[in-house]
This record gives structure tokens, C-alpha cells and sequence, in this order.
């Protein structure tokens, strides 16, 4: 029996009025065209983007040098209260999302209650479950609070500028945690994006010697743990709740907020009892705060939101421009002097994040706009053409064996000389600061 290797060939009992075989096969080598856009679409569409990146620039920037002025008011030695204050104004997401369904459901006869039924569906399911909530939830609010406490410190130590750098190595922690905990096919751009990363986060702990006592390794080491603590973030994310839309989110701002005022402030007031944090009622600086706190809440909409609104490169860009807009707040209203060895590890952070962000196909790319028509092809593709691959499965094993292969012996010897510099370098500076010390 003559059989045709193709998909509609498994379609069972078709109905003889539908069309043939053959001619479901010619419609699916159809090649797909796009719907025709407007004119002038793709400058507009470059304009809100941009437009988008430097207000995302403009207020990520505002609000750390807001909450740094914040917390150095006089009587007021109150990070986590700050901390708590602000993560309850997540509350009002899921209250604005719903109100703004309601309105687009009455403007145009919709019922809006499907849509704020699906925002549940981040929980597991339809139905409300408390223990499955309550576990998300507090996940979630647990590893945001430890974030922004560790933000709050590094900023009381460090400049502006310093801790938006090392906020910016956080993609070289998410490709860690991908690769270990989801499991994700491994990168050779991202490891390297990594290495860069992690250079430049030990030549700013290198700024005044590592020294236990010295406040600005302190300073880099709560940095670093800001950037683990947002990559863990994303990372949980998107194993517990992968892809979510609007509602979803709202949905889960809010639970975060809820969750933070209704277990959390016990935590503020042991602090305040036990004299660890300190503040008066009538002298909290309620203008500083409450600036600091809509700033933020602003960043995170933004960035949480940002996703469907703009393409992804106009985020990455309004995150980048933050870093040089903190250091010219720095330098000329706050009079910081930038060091050589610190401006270095800002570009090799820098570069590590923009390495981290390049998309998976951006090597196909370039290999398509080189000069010479032989380096155009693609290897992976020259291979397949003397080898028959049976299913999408074999071409997929094919594909990742082929990769693992290249990058393995790559990944290890730069791993091992990487240590091998890594741990001369420590020896050697710390021997240098060790004998400066002596010398003092």
C-alpha cells in the first residue's frame, strides 16, 4: 500500500466533501504572508518604544536615587518599614485591572467576567484554593522583601550607580537558575555574558581590598544578593506560572501585597521593639517616602507590563539607560569620583548584560548579512541534507547533541581557566591589601 508521508495523511475518515489529501498538501506549502501594514506603522511603533525606554530609564533611575535620599534622612532608620510600605501599595493592580475590564466590557457590551475569571487560573485553577494561594503568594513575597532589603542596605553603602550596576548582572544569575532549575538548553553567549558579569562584580568588591571590615565589599556582597533575589524571582516565575496576561499579573501584585500587609507587619514592629530599626511617627519624612514608594510602583508596572506593550529590546534598552542616568546624578549633584578600577567593572557588567539579552537566533542573523556567500550557510543545515531525520524529536536530539558537543570542551576549559585567574587574582589582592594594611 502506497502510503503519503505527510500529516493529513493521519486524519481518520475524512468527510467526502472535504478536500483531498493532495490539495491540503498544496495548501500547506502555501508560503505565509503577512497581513499588509499601514503606512508609517514601523516608525510609530519604533516611537512609542523608544518613548517607553526613557520613561522606564527616567523612573528606575529617579527611584533609586529617591529611596538612597530616602533612607538618609535624619530619624528615620526604618528600611524594612519602607519596604513595607511600599509592597502594600501593590494591592491597588488587581483593583485597576478590574475596573478598567469593567469600563471596556460596558463600552463595548462585553461580560468582563470571564477575563477576571482567568486571572485566577494563575493558581492552578479556576476554583480558589487556599493552601495552593497562600504557598504562591508567600513565595513570591518572601523572595521580594529579601530583594528589596538587601536594595535598601547596598544603597546605604554603596552609590546609586554601583548598585544598578550590579542590579544589571542579574541575567547572568536567571541563566544559572534556568540551566539548573528549569533545565533550559544551554547558551554559550549567556556563559560568557555570565563570566563577564562575574568579573566585574569582583573588580568592584576590589575598589578598597577584600577586607571583612571594609563596608564596600559589604556593599557589593548585598548588591549581588539583590541581583540573586531578582533573578530567583523571574525564575520561579516562570516554573510555577510560565506565560500569564494582564489579570494574571495584577492578580498576583496584588496577592503579593495583601500577603505583605497581613503577615508581614508583625516583623516591622520586632524591629522597632528590639531597637533595631528606629523611627517617630511625627517625624517620618512622609513626602520622601511616599515619592519613593510611587516611583517604585511605577518601575514595577512598567516592567511588569512593559512585556505587552513594547518589544522586549525597548525594556532592555530603558533598563541599561539607567545605570549612565544614576551616574550623572551621581557625579554632579552628589559629587561621587568614579575610580578607574570602578568604571571598569561597570563596562564588563555592561557588556555582560547586553550579551545575556541578545535572542536565541541572533548568530543566524549575522550569518546571513556576511559578506562571503560560504560563511552564509548554515552547518546544521549543510549536515541535514546527506541525513534523512524522521520526526521533529530526532531533529531536535540532533540539534542539541551537535550543540552540546561544540560548547562542552569549550564550557570546561573556560571554566578551569577562568578559576585558575579567578583564584590567582584573589590571592594576590588579598596578599596586597593584607600588607597595606600592615604598612598603615
Amino acid at each position: 500500500m502506497d502510503y503519503n508521508y505527510s500529516y493529513f495523511a493521519l486524519l481518520p475518515n475524512l468527510p467526502t466533501d472535504s478536500p483531498s489529501v493532495d490539495e491540503l498538501n498544496k495548501l500547506a506549502n502555501v508560503p505565509h504572508r503577512r497581513p499588509k501594514q499601514p503606512e508609517g506603522w514601523w516608525t510609530k511603533r519604533l516611537a512609542y518604544g523608544l518613548l517607553f525606554s526613557a520613561t522606564l530609564a527616567l523612573t528606575a533611575a529617579a527611584a533609586t536615587q529617591v529611596v538612597q535620599e530616602t533612607l538618609a534622612q535624619k530619624n528615620f532608620n526604618a528600611a524594612f518599614l519602607l519596604i513595607w510600605f511600599s509592597t502594600t501599595w501593590l494591592i491597588m493592580c488587581y483593583p485597576i485591572y478590574f475596573l478598567l475590564i469593567w469600563i471596556n466590557g460596558k463600552l463595548h457590551n462585553k461580560d468582563h467576567r470571564p477575563a477576571a475569571r482567568a486571572a485566577w487560573k494563575i493558581y492552578g485553577s479556576e476554583n480558589f484554593n487556599v493552601l495552593t494561594t497562600l504557598f504562591r503568594t508567600g513565595c513570591f513575597t518572601v523572595i521580594w522583601t529579601a530583594t528589596l532589603y538587601c536594595y535598601c542596605f547596598a544603597l546605604r553603602i554603596l552609590s546609586a550607580t554601583d548598585v544598578s550596576a550590579l542590579l544589571s548582572s542579574a541575567p547572568a544569575f536567571v541563566f544559572f537558575f534556568s540551566w539548573t532549575i528549569l533545565h533550559e538548553r544551554f547558551e554559550g553567549t549567556k556563559l560568557f555574558a555570565s563570566i563577564f558579569s562575574l568579573a566585574g562584580i569582583i573588580i568592584m568588591s576590589y575598589v578598597d581590598g577584600f577586607l571583612w571590615d571594609n563596608p564596600s565589599l559589604t556593599g557589593v556582597l548585598l548588591g549581588v544578593g539583590t541581583s540573586v533575589g531578582s533573578a530567583m524571582y523571574q525564575v520561579i516565575f516562570k516554573r510555577l506560572i510560565c506565560d500569564a496576561n494582564y489579570g494574571q499579573i495584577s492578580l498576583l501584585l496584588s496577592g503579593i501585597g495583601v500577603f505583605n500587609l497581613v503577615f508581614l507587619w508583625p516583623v516591622a514592629l520586632a524591629l522597632y521593639l528590639t531597637k533595631v530599626e528606629h523611627w517617630e511617627w511625627d517625624q517620618i519624612p512622609w513626602h520622601w517616602v511616599c515619592g519613593s514608594t510611587a516611583l517604585q510602583f511605577a518601575t514595577n508596572v512598567l516592567l511588569n507590563y512593559g512585556m505587552d506593550l513594547t518589544h522586549t529590546v525597548f525594556i532592555t534598552l530603558g533598563i541599561a539607560l539607567a545605570l549612565p542616568l544614576n551616574g550623572l546624578v551621581d557625579h554632579f549633584v552628589r559629587h561621587v569620583v568614579f575610580r578607574p578600577i570602578e568604571i571598569t567593572g561597570f563596562i564588563l557588567i555592561s557588556v555582560g548584560f547586553c550579551l545575556a539579552l541578545l535572542p536565541i537566533n541572533w548568530t543566524q542573523w549575522v550569518r546571513k548579512h556576511l559578506p562571503c556567500p560560504s560563511l552564509r550557510k548554515d552547518p546544521d543545515e549543510e549536515a541535514l541534507k546527506n541525513h534523512y531525520v524522521h520526526t521533529p524529536r530526532d531533529l531536535l536530539r540532533k540539534h542539541y547533541q551537535s550543540t552540546v558537543n561544540f560548547y562542552t570542551p569549550l564550557l570546561y576549559m573556560t571554566m578551569i581557566l577562568f578559576c585558575v585567574h579567578l583564584t590567582s587574582l584573589l590571592a594576590g589582592m588579598s596578599m596586597a591589601a593584607a600588607k597595606k594594611k600592615q604598612q598603615a
